[in-house]
């Protein structure tokens, strides 16, 4: 009974064995405020004035390009900016991409970008993104990927995100620093 069972376990074992090699991960890591502002073309304070959803050519993914009304240009001499960013809905379809915290129409926001072919841009890495509430900027994003999110009255929800709050004109003078 052992000899048969040798070996379907030494094929179990090999299977076993050889399964992470077919997973797939992704690891991104955090920039330090110094490495997103010099990796980023352009840094803008601004809002979203309008948006628009569209389908990748082979119609697997959903995009959405926000255009952004620049209100102070740290870096670079924008007026207006687009941003495209993987996720979104279109009819009943709706695509979201882990980590990414999508732009809404209206949105005050603070953006590290990179210019990319296009005259698209996009997000300079997973904390390219402030939220302005109130004159102080919020990382849309903490480190432990939780939101920062409002509540039905408006408020901003506590989360470690809210520990990077800054108010507006520190963040601008931590860019100029920084450039």
């Amino acid at each position: 009974m052992l000899k048969r069972t040798t070996p379907q376990l030494l094929l179990t074992l090999l299977a076993l064995w050889l399964l992470p090699l077919g997973a797939y991960s992704t690891t991104i890591l955090e920039l330090s405020f110094n490495e997103l502002t010099k990796q980023s073309t352009d840094i803008v304070h601004g809002h979203v004035i309008s948006q628009k959803q569209t389908k990748s050519d082979d119609g697997q993914y959903i995009f959405t390009t926000s255009k952004v009304l620049v209100d102070t240009a740290l870096k670079g001499e924008k007026t207006t900016v687009s941003v495209s960013q993987l996720g979104g809905t279109i009819g009943d379809t709706s695509v979201r991409a882990f980590g990414v915290v999508l732009l809404q129409p209206e949105q005050e926001v603070v953006l590290f970008l990179e210019q990319q072919p296009s005259s698209l841009h996009k997000i300079t890495g997973m904390q390219g993104l402030y939220l302005v509430h109130n004159g102080i900027a919020y990382p849309a994003k903490a480190p432990q990927t939780e939101y920062v999110t409002k509540d039905a009255l408006g408020k901003l929800t506590e989360s470690p995100g809210l520990k990077k709050a800054l108010p507006l004109k520190q963040l601008f003078d931590q860019v100029k620093a920084a450039n």
